[in-house]
């Protein structure tokens, strides 16, 4: 299907005559209506069709209303060529257009004399690449798509004035955040060492463990030589210091326990003693001062 300009007006022509070359296309394609001429095809081709004309007509010195008369038939004629009309029709149709054109009644909207020009300039354009233009206009565009991802940056949208809070209630709420932040840190921090002294406190119970199975099987193996005796011997024996020195720490550790909470306890009742006149004057200090103040009285 060809591209359809829209009805195009004298006084536009008029600007359009008026322009630069580099302007000119861009305000004839304007005012046919064509604004994709630049990425479709066929909407170059039709601009370029129709500036073929309108450059004929200017050859011609024909006025702003002629050309105007002359760019609808050269429509009409090209929308034949797209539906399919032959060379011979699409001919017959231009002769009798530009007929109809040079006598319309009463004032005709093209001379007698252009005639011939015009149809010179057709048979050199249109009806001379009829086959092109008929392919052009009615074959589909091949078309490539592709699809791209476009990382955008905006500014982020600042919250409604109504969201908005009072001074004192966004240093409150800053406030309780950092102390949260803080919490959060203390404890991780809190939880990394418990994992960090449980899993040194489980590698040191994994070597105890493997110590004493070692000495176990040390103890527990048949000897095969005066060597090998003396050294069970002397494994025995320490075993039985280690495990003396070990009921014996632990039994002062706890005695040393003991004395600590003692001490701590003896503290504390030194420290309630002595704060106890100080107390009992403070409590009776607000009885003598009423009695002061009645005695006058």
């Amino acid at each position: 299907m060809a591209v359809r300009w829209e009805a195009v007006e004298p006084a536009r022509l008029e600007a359009v005559e008026c322009a630069e070359p580099d302007a000119a296309a861009g305000l004839l394609a304007e005012a046919l209506g064509l604004p994709e001429f630049r990425h479709d095809a066929r909407s170059a081709i039709t601009l370029d069709y129709a500036a073929s004309v309108q450059a004929a007509c200017r050859e011609l010195q024909l006025g702003a209303r002629a050309t105007a008369a002359v760019l609808w038939l050269a429509q009409r004629l090209l929308e034949s060529c797209a539906g399919g009309a032959s060379r011979q029709a699409v001919q017959e149709q231009l002769r009798a257009g530009l007929l109809a054109l040079c006598g319309a009644a009463p004032a005709p909207a093209l001379p007698a004399d252009a005639v011939h020009g015009l149809a010179g300039a057709f048979a050199r354009g249109l009806l001379q690449h009829y086959a092109a233009y008929a392919l052009a206009m009615t074959r589909e565009q091949a078309h490539m798509h592709r699809a791209h991802d476009l990382l955008v940056e905006s500014a982020v949208a600042p919250p409604p004035l109504e969201a908005a809070l009072a001074e004192a209630d966004w240093q409150a709420r800053i406030a309780a955040e950092a102390a949260a932040r803080e919490a959060a840190r203390v404890a991780g921090e809190a939880a990394e060492a418990e994992a960090t002294e449980a899993a040194a406190a489980a590698a040191r119970a994994d070597a105890a463990a493997a110590e004493a199975a070692a000495r176990a099987e040390q103890l527990q193996r048949k000897p095969q030589s005066l060597g090998e005796a003396v050294d069970k011997l002397v494994a025995l024996r320490l075993e039985e210091v280690r495990g003396a020195l070990s009921a014996d720490y632990a039994q002062r550790a706890a005695a040393l326990a003991a004395r600590v909470g003692q001490l701590e306890a003896a503290a504390a009742t030194a420290a309630a003693a002595q704060l106890a006149p100080a107390t009992a004057a403070a409590a009776k200090a607000p009885r003598a001062g009423s009695a002061a103040r009645a005695a006058p009285g």
